[in-house]
């Protein structure tokens, strides 16, 4: 269960970093307008929450699914414990990773807008 919210948490990272480069390139275009460059970065932002979404609802069901099979083959109910404990754990570690790579995208959205909008002279 471990290695379950070890991949997702690598995934979610993944998506936050290729998300900042894409708004990262955007920002450096010089031919686009603002209004252009800020519905890019909105843009990959919003493929970045889709990304970050998925890869949640994809580690819920591989903790589902392998609470499934351990429920299969538990026969006491230490080992069915057990098996429920690790499903808490795993969706709980997917849920914490999901919370930090959607704030980290927040903040990165948050700090490419203020880059965007400097008062020209």
């Amino acid at each position: 269960m471990k290695r379950a919210s070890a991949i997702a948490a690598a995934a979610l990272s993944s998506a936050l970093i290729f998300s900042g480069a894409a708004g990262a390139f955007a920002a450096d275009s010089g031919s686009s307008s603002s209004a252009s460059v800020a519905s890019k970065a909105e843009a990959a932002a919003d493929a970045a929450r889709l990304l970050i979404n998925q890869t949640f609802q994809t580690a819920v069901l591989k903790a589902k699914t392998e609470f499934d099979a351990a429920m299969k083959l538990a026969v006491t109910a230490e080992a069915k414990a057990n098996a429920l404990a690790a499903r808490r754990f795993s969706v709980s570690s997917a849920i914490a990773a999901r919370q930090n790579a959607i704030t980290a995208l927040e903040k990165a959205t948050k700090s490419d807008s203020s880059k965007t909008e400097k008062p020209r002279r």
